[in-house]
């Protein structure tokens, strides 16, 4: 009797264990597919003196006040220094996003020239479709460029 109990318990732990570990990987293959990739359809960002990077320069140029104890003239170079900077990186982020697109571009193109026209329509409708999840994962997303 007790070996008889010891085994229906064996197996009903064993039946539990295995739908832990199913349900574990089934939830991270889940997670997985819902992963948005890092991409370069990521319009630019605002302008350096707009946006979330406002509020992160003036605590940078409060830190580096107080911190090195900057004279006025010296605040005062900082400031363009930092605003030269940051329209240099915009305009560089600009050009890459561009150029990244570009590359994007004429991959698709390339891919479609070897599609037979069905398979191009497909490809089209994935690519929307892909597109929209995109966007959709970003409004969700807070503290992401839009």
């Amino acid at each position: 009797m007790t070996s008889l109990r010891l085994s229906v318990a064996l197996q009903l732990f064993l039946v539990f264990a295995s739908g832990a570990v199913v349900g574990g990987l089934a939830y991270r293959l889940y997670e997985k597919r819902l992963e948005v990739p890092e991409g370069p359809r990521m319009p630019p960002p605002p302008p350096p003196d707009r946006g979330r990077g406002a509020s992160f320069r003036q605590r940078y140029v409060q830190e580096l006040r107080d911190r090195l104890k900057l004279r006025p003239d010296q605040l005062s170079k900082l400031n363009e220094i930092l605003e030269t900077t940051g329209r240099k990186f915009f305009e560089a982020r600009k050009r890459a996003d561009m150029e990244i697109r570009a590359l994007q571009e004429n991959q698709q193109a390339q891919i479609r020239a070897l599609l037979d026209p069905d398979q191009a329509a497909e490809y089209d409708r994935m690519l929307k479709e892909r597109e929209e999840f995109i966007r959709r994962s970003r409004e969700r997303m807070p503290g992401r460029r839009p």
